[in-house]
């Protein structure tokens, strides 16, 4: 039967009480209670040339393996012995004795050449003919050979008393040689687990043993399958023998060949948990069951158990297994188990923090797991939550034990703040985590009001919404929308025209749009009546538009409906100066009050990079319209840019933006110009954002940092115009009507008409 190894404070022992059994049986042989200080007795002279030393090596120096640099010290001491019986004994002149001693002489030439010819692992393999040499030094050289030989020697030809005495010897040798005190001190040990000790404790099962400790309350432990049968896994709840007993729970397993090594979180005994606990039946019969063994001999110090407890064999025991668990959901860790995902791990920073993720990918949490993901952890063990959003992820292995690697992966979090509820804003949270701070996913208790339209999206997978904060600050610092083709620009960009229409109260909004799409699905967001309809030329419509028609908010502009030699480019200068001049006479605004956004749709069309164009003169008009925005602020201008080719738009517009919404998008010169706003981490992330997913930040929507976002569904930002419709639908006929009684009497308008405060024609 194979013996389990022992630590180093089991083989002391166990050492020490070989030893006193020798002791005991040579007193007995000899009548000598003091006879191993007699040197020159023959009992003495066994015990500390031979038996002293066959205990000692094989339990305390090389309990394990032995190099030849032991193997050679190992003879030396045996060939010191034997010269030694050679000047004091007359059975010295033994037939074996001289053999013997040439020998061990042999074994230390042997061992002193494999330590100058020394040779590495993978070299000992390969050159057979050493590696079996090594092998033979080695095995000879071992404590449990070498001085086995000696004691025999001794033993036979030395002491040989009479058949009492030899027999007596041998078998001494016989029982330390198979090693019957740990076999029989390891039946007693199982003996006396198998028997139960309190009536509502069916067994604490020893699970394994703790081998490393990263921090005060995270230790490794090892469960080796040929020793420990009883299996625990990630979640369950164990008792670490340390100083003092300790709970803890299980957040992370690595499987090796015939053994498994998992990760236990020790939960934080506030004095609340402290109370609780100490005025549980079930911790405190728990605490003395372990206490009790920690009298036996073999008691493991650091050794692991699971807690395994009847809870269905009366009500009080059930009600204390409850209150055990209920002290238990104080602690943060253990209430939110189910959401743990790793912790923090070196490499972190004051804006970003790397976790090791302890999720495989069975486990149902992983999928959630991916860019944008919010997750929370502690800063100061204050009670608040801080939020971090995961933008990146690399691979990294660890070697575990000689040939076992264990793969995982580090995320990248950046650091969002605190949620704060009421305000719907994301505050600033001073400092880092400390190493090995348990980190979780975020998961909503309490849903957010949902019906708040000022929302523009939300953290992705939560309900923490994200509104637009100063829309004032929306159009007067002007805007950003960028993204690839198809991503859902342009539903983003009627949302917020819904938003400032429905949100303030004198902001005019002037679409520049050379694709049409706006004049057909704009109407599908805002009210038709809030759109300013005309026939001819734009340019003669703005005043009319800006100072006489307070109950309309949108004015559509698109410079292919109407006759003009002008190039884009320049058409969008002359309309920009154009209003530019119109809200200069209504003086400068005071409190950043917005009063005219300009939207540039497809942007790298109106208002083309240096670059970009094959007209010189583009580069004139490009400059005299970022000018324009540059005045316009202090007079309540503002424009809202929205493009696919970041590349090809003018720098000295866009870099007027400060909010910024960036969609996915793949081009590198988009990316170097948001890497100054929204930084690396998030830079990186822009290619692999989600469909309906951006990367948001600037004043209008006061945040302090970048975040990803989900953006409203469009279904949803549609579906109160939708329910609107609906409830209109015998109005609008009824009015349908009128107008057809009334069409003759209605006035009308061409392009060179100037009109006056009623020139409202269907465009």
């Amino acid at each position: 039967m194979k013996t389990e190894p022992l630590n180093h404070k089991e083989r002391i022992k166990v050492a020490s009480l070989y030893v006193a059994i020798f002791l005991g049986l040579c007193m007995y042989l000899s009548g000598e209670p003091l006879f191993f200080l007699n040197l020159k007795k023959d009992y003495s002279i066994l015990f500390w040339t031979a038996t002293l030393l066959l205990i000692v090596g094989t339990y305390i120096t090389e309990p394990y393996f032995t190099k030849p640099a032991n193997v050679t010290v190992n003879a030396i001491g045996v060939f010191i012995a034997l010269l030694g019986y050679n000047y004091s004994s007359k059975y010295s002149s033994n037939e074996f004795y001289y053999p013997l001693l040439f020998g061990f002489g042999v074994l230390i030439i042997c061992s002193i050449l494999l330590i100058y010819f020394s040779k590495s692992h993978i070299e000992k393999n390969k050159d057979k003919l050493y590696y079996k040499f090594y092998c033979i030094v080695v095995e000879i050289g071992k404590p449990i050979v070498i001085f086995s030989i000696l004691y025999l020697f001794i033993v036979i030809y030395y002491i040989k008393k009479n058949e009492l005495t030899l027999t007596l010897l041998i078998l001494f040798w016989i029982f330390f040689r198979e090693r019957c005190l740990e076999k029989l001190c390891r039946w007693l040990e199982k003996l006396c687990k198998s028997c139960p000790s309190k009536k509502n404790i069916e067994n604490i099962e020893l699970i394994g043993e703790a081998i490393g400790c990263q921090n005060p309350l995270l230790y490794k432990v090892e469960i080796d399958y040929s020793k420990y049968k009883y299996n625990v896994g990630r979640g369950d709840i164990v008792l670490i023998s340390l100083k003092e007993t300790s709970i803890g729970i299980v957040i992370h397993e690595k499987q090796l060949l015939n053994k498994k090594w998992i990760t236990v979180h020790l939960i934080e005994k506030s004095k609340s948990i402290n109370d609780a606990l100490n005025d549980n039946q079930i911790y405190n019969q728990l605490n003395s069951h372990l206490n009790n063994q920690k009298k036996t001999i073999y008691f493991i110090s650091n050794a692991v158990y699971k807690i395994n407890i009847k809870n269905e064999e009366s009500r009080d025991n059930e009600n204390e297994y409850q209150k055990f668990k209920g002290a238990l959901e104080e602690d943060d860790l253990y209430r939110n188990r189910n959401n743990y995902i790793g912790y923090v791990v070196k490499g972190s920073n004051i804006n970003e923090i790397k976790i090791q993720l302890l999720l495989d990918d069975e486990h149902n949490k992983y999928k959630e797991i991916k860019e944008g993901t919010v997750v929370k952890t502690k800063i100061h063990n204050k009670n608040e939550d801080v939020l971090y959003q995961i933008v990146n992820a690399q691979t990294d292995e660890e070697n575990l034990e000689k040939y076992h690697i264990y793969g995982y992966l580090t995320i990248t979090a950046r650091k969002l703040g605190y949620y704060n509820e009421t305000e719907k804003e994301l505050e600033l949270v001073p400092w880092i985590p400390y190493t090995y701070t348990p980190v979780f996913l975020l998961v909503d208790a309490e849903k957010s009001d949902n019906n708040d339209n000022s929302i523009v999206g939300k953290l992705p997978r939560t309900s923490y919404g994200i509104p637009v904060k100063d829309y004032n600050s929306l159009v007067t610092h002007n805007t950003a929308i960028l993204g690839i083709l198809g991503i859902g620009k342009s539903c983003l960009t009627f949302e917020l025209i819904k938003k400032i229409v429905e949100r303030t109260d004198d902001t005019k909004i002037i679409c520049i749009d050379i694709t049409g799409e706006y004049e057909k699905e704009l109407p599908k967001y805002i009210d038709e009546s809030k759109i300013y309809s005309y026939s001819g030329n734009p340019m003669e419509y703005f005043e009319i538009f800006i100072n006489n028609k307070p109950d309309k908010k949108v004015f559509i502009v698109n410079p292919d409906k109407y006759p003009t030699n002008r190039r884009l480019a320049e058409e969008t200068k002359y309309i920009s100066e154009k209003i530019l001049n119109i809200i200069k006479e209504k003086g400068i605004c005071e409190n950043n009050e917005a009063r005219v956004l300009l939207v540039f749709e497809e942007a790298h069309s109106l208002i083309p990079e240096w670059n970009s164009t094959d007209n010189k003169k583009d580069q004139d008009y490009v400059n005299a319209t970022a000018k324009v925005i540059l005045q316009g602020r202090k007079y309540g201008l503002g424009s809202m840019v929205i493009t696919q080719r970041t590349a090809n738009v003018s720098k000295s517009i866009l870099s007027q933006c400060n909010t910024i919404f960036a969609l996915r998008m793949f081009d590198d010169t988009g990316k170097e110009f948001l890497n100054n706003y929204i930084g690396s981490s998030y830079v990186n992330a822009l290619s692999t954002l989600e469909e309906r997913h951006a990367i948001v930040t600037g004043k209008a929507l006061k945040l302090k940092q970048p975040v990803i976002i989900e953006l409203n569904d469009k279904n949803d930002i549609t579906a109160d115009m939708n329910n609107t419709s609906s409830d209109d639908t015998d109005e609008k006929d009824s009015n349908n009507k009128r107008d057809a009684t009334n069409k003759n009497n209605s006035p009308s308008y061409n392009a060179n008409e100037t009109g006056s405060d009623d020139d409202e024609v269907p465009f």
